[in-house]
This record gives structure tokens, C-alpha cells and sequence, in this order.
């Protein structure tokens, strides 16, 4: 009986500290993606108007938001499973 109760102890510690780390790399990647949308606003207010400045800015911008990150919280077996949303459609519509 004992060994059920410890069994069931550590499943529910080792999950509740999956979902500590997935919460953490969530909160650091929506941190980290406010700051660069915010710092994207400050150079596009102070750029004296060159467009390819803004363009190139706009670009590094996107790639920061929109790109795979990664945090440090998740272990190497979750990290790995992180795609593009280009690579996930492509498999969707390839059936794989």
C-alpha cells in the first residue's frame, strides 16, 4: 500500500513541475517578445524615416516574436519538439 501512495506522490511532483517549468518558459518567452515589440516602437519613433531601416528593423522584429525560442526551462526532449508554424502546416498537409 505504501509503495502506491509514494508512486502516486512522485507522478504528481513530477507533473506539477512540468507544468512549472512550461509556465515559466511561457512567461519568459511572452516577456522576452513584449520587450522586443516595445523596443521595435522606440527605434521606429526615433528613426529619422529611412524605410529600409524600419523594414530590416520590422524583419528582426518578426523573427524575435515569431521564431522557436528557447528559454532554459524546458529539458532537451520538449525543446526538440518546437517547429516553425511553416514546418507544422507543411507536415499537416503532408499527412506525416
Amino acid at each position: 500500500m505504501k509503495i502506491f501512495i509514494l508512486s502516486g506522490g512522485a507522478i504528481f511532483v513530477s507533473h506539477t513541475i512540468k507544468n512549472l517549468n512550461a509556465h515559466n518558459h511561457l512567461y519568459t518567452l511572452n516577456k522576452f517578445r513584449s520587450n522586443a515589440l516595445a523596443s521595435f516602437q522606440a527605434f521606429i519613433n526615433s528613426s529619422s524615416g529611412a524605410e529600409d531601416i524600419k523594414d530590416a528593423l520590422l524583419i528582426q522584429v518578426s523573427k524575435a516574436i515569431y521564431d522557436p525560442n528557447v528559454s532554459g526551462y524546458l529539458s532537451k526532449d520538449d525543446s526538440h519538439q518546437i517547429g516553425t508554424g511553416i514546418e507544422i502546416i507543411k507536415k499537416m498537409i503532408d499527412g506525416k
